[in-house]
């Protein structure tokens, strides 16, 4: 489907909130489309069906949210034994696999996308901050305990996570070491990126 000389992205008939209320009631999703309009570019329709390039087996199907930095998707398992993954997407191959003992909760499981700051992957792994080389997958450091399901943003050489305890923490992200702790109200877990 075609509209003002682009191509359709996709269309979202209904969306729903939580109780149940329509969102986005017969909306058309085309903000890609949009954008490269504005620039100048043209979308062309999709001639020919995507073509699977690679497929990684980890031993587990059950993959929480990833991040992509350069050519390495790097991501975790959320359930059974845990861990987080690296994938070499330019050559299809896992490139290290990071089991650690000893985190808060007993298993490494990983429920958010990491975040990336100076060439490591910072993530919660079993409610323990953790972060691992991506050229290697080696542990470079390991933070606070962490929230349920809580999620770890980085910039400018800082990493901001929501810990057990109540209070939102800002950690070096090169080292770990805490730059700061303020106390934070509880209210359930903190799902969303922080910063």
């Amino acid at each position: 489907m075609a509209f003002g000389g682009r191509c359709l992205l996709w269309r979202m008939p209904e969306a729903f909130s939580y109780d149940g209320t329509p969102m986005l009631p017969n909306y058309t999703i085309a903000f890609a489309a949009l954008a490269l309009a504005q620039a100048g570019s043209e979308i062309a329709p999709l001639r020919t069906a995507p073509i699977e390039k690679f497929t990684v087996t980890a031993g587990f199907r059950d993959w929480a949210p990833t991040v992509m930095t350069g050519t390495t998707i790097i991501g975790g398992n959320s359930s059974n034994r845990g861990g987080l993954f690296a994938v070499d997407a330019a050559a299809g191959k896992l490139k290290w696999a990071f089991r650690p003992a000893g985190t808060a909760s007993g298993s490494p499981f990983v429920a958010t996308a990491p975040a990336v700051s100076g060439g490591l992957a910072i993530v919660p792994m079993g409610n323990t901050l953790v972060a691992v080389t991506i050229a290697t997958g080696r542990e470079a450091w390991r933070g606070p305990a962490t929230a349920v399901s809580a999620a770890v943003a980085a910039a400018d050489g800082v990493a901001f996570v929501l810990g057990e305890e109540p209070s939102f923490h800002a950690l070096d992200s090169a080292t770990g070491r805490e730059k700061w702790a303020a106390p934070f109200p509880r209210r359930g877990s903190c799902q969303s990126v922080p910063v």
